[in-house]
């Protein structure tokens, strides 16, 4: 199949000509792909003023989840049409204003290394490119619609849960009749890590348990969320956990969490 991308500037003085080649947007062999340069992002930044630093680095991060949704199999590719068309690249490419400009799309009959596409455009390798700092995928699914309910991040007071040790965080919580929670996890960190973090969210479970009764609440639902890409290989640990967690919450992917809700 054929391979496409754009080349993604930044352009630090809308009056001149002047720009830096910070990323790759495109398709191979009709899997989406993004490679960013921080380094060279975070050079043309210091020529931009620090208010939009956030709101830029923000847009690269959820174009990294959205293409990544893909590559990492949280969502299937569609069966006809392409994620990344080239249409769609020649679209990004006739806007011409502000800090982010598109380049015409490059073209190939065959597919290509990304490898060597990274090397040749970027200046880097890809195991050398800094990609925009990971976002925990709970977080820009609270945007949908769906989840619009939840509280993201929820601190609880051990105040206010006197069955805490002390405060904690849940990833994504909603209050009603009852309690539903999502925390997600990655299967990849050490094994004590991941104990700890289970340990701690069934302590904090049953916390949300004991305030449901005192407030004459429902039981209430809680999902431990786990990424397809983190658990390949991990089927042994994804058992343990679900037998760890029985009776407190349930072990989904992340492509259930809407199922869910």
């Amino acid at each position: 199949m054929r391979t496409y991308f754009s080349l993604i500037y930044l352009k630090p003085n809308r009056y001149s000509e002047e720009r830096i080649a910070i990323g790759m947007l495109g398709s191979l062999d009709g899997v989406p792909f993004f490679y960013l340069n921080d380094k060279k992002l975070s050079f043309g930044l210091k020529m931009i003023d620090k208010p939009l630093h956030a709101l830029i680095r923000k847009s690269f991060k959820l174009l990294d989840f959205d293409v990544n949704k893909y590559r990492n199999g949280i969502e299937s590719l569609p069966l006809f049409d392409e994620v990344v068309s080239l249409k769609y690249l020649k679209e990004l490419s006739r806007n011409k204003r502000g800090k982010i400009i598109y380049g015409e799309p490059l073209e190939f009959e065959k597919a290509l290394a990304l490898k060597q596409l990274v090397k040749k455009y970027l200046g880097l390798s890809i195991e050398a490119v800094n990609k925009p700092k990971y976002i925990n995928p709970l977080f820009v699914l609270s945007e949908s619609k769906r989840l619009r309910s939840f509280e993201v991040k929820k601190k609880l007071d051990s105040e206010e849960f006197p069955q805490l040790i002390s405060n904690a965080k849940i990833d994504l919580l909603r209050t009603e009749s009852y309690f539903t929670s999502f925390h997600f996890i990655d299967l990849n960190k050490k094994s004590n890590t991941l104990r700890t973090e289970i340990n701690r969210y069934i302590s904090t479970i049953n916390a949300l348990v004991e305030f449901a009764k005192d407030n004459s609440m429902g039981k209430g639902r809680h999902y431990f969320v786990y990424e397809k890409k983190s658990a390949t290989g991990k089927n042994e640990l994804l058992k343990k956990i679900k037998s760890r967690g029985k009776g407190y919450f349930e072990v989904i992917s992340l492509k259930e969490v809407n199922d869910k809700v």
